[in-house]
């Protein structure tokens, strides 16, 4: 008995691993990976996606999400997305000022979210394997309250966001391991950091106004010592 029950679970557990590696790979990734910025400025970050193998056999859409840290509540918003050629929805300005990062709504707890999808649906279905080609870039902007320091972001995987929720590329055919109707979930989420700088205080800028023209002066002078 304890053979046969051992010879069952190894042929299931293999037949799950099967069905597994029989799907594509999808891969969101973020460019750059780091950058710098101001506090009350903003940066652009390009998101590519990339899909080797099937299932799925097409692509009809694709969505994702950004989340933070539950700590970094407000401190950044979505202003304007700019999709790849192939998905050409949705782009633009984004109304109200931008789409808030905040736990307000957020499907994994401890941290905060955007609440927009930031993917688009191509005007055809796109062949698989596919990519890497830009998705959409995003345009942030940061609060001028965010403090000094180094912030990082992710993608929603569906693990810890659930369906819809978690990033995804839709097909015209079901997830055969899962049964979700056309949804195949990112399997390596898009990354990257951010890190702050504060604004200048006031004393600083004329420090530096008077640096300037410090160096002008004498700049001015060594030229008349020339001549």
């Amino acid at each position: 008995m304890k053979k046969t029950l051992l010879l069952t679970l190894t042929v299931s557990a293999l037949a799950c691993l099967l069905a597994q590696s029989a799907l594509a790979t999808i891969t969101l990734t973020a460019s750059p990976l780091s950058q710098n910025a101001t506090a009350g400025g903003t940066f652009n970050v390009a998101v590519s996606l990339q899909v080797t193998g099937s299932p799925p056999p097409d692509i009809i859409g694709a969505d994702y999400l950004l989340e933070t840290v539950a700590a970094n509540d407000g401190f950044f918003k979505i202003t304007n997305v700019s999709t790849g050629t192939d998905f050409p929805t949705p782009a633009g300005v984004l109304p109200g000022g931008g789409d808030p990062i905040t736990t307000t709504g957020s499907s994994h707890t401890g941290f905060a979210q955007n609440n927009i999808d930031l993917g688009g649906a191509p005007n055809n279905p796109l062949s698989v394997p596919y990519g890497p080609a830009t998705l959409s870039t995003l345009t942030l902007a940061i609060d001028p309250s965010t403090p000094a320091g180094t912030y990082t972001f992710g993608s929603t995987e569906f693990a810890t966001s659930g369906s819809p929720r978690g990033s995804h590329v839709n097909s015209s055919t079901p997830n055969p391991t899962t049964g979700t109707n056309g949804h195949y979930f990112v399997d390596n989420a898009a990354t990257f950091q951010i890190t702050v700088a504060p604004i200048p205080e006031p004393a600083t800028w004329s420090l530096m106004g008077l640096g300037g023209l410090a160096s002008l002066g004498l700049n001015f002078l060594r030229a008349r010592r020339r001549a």
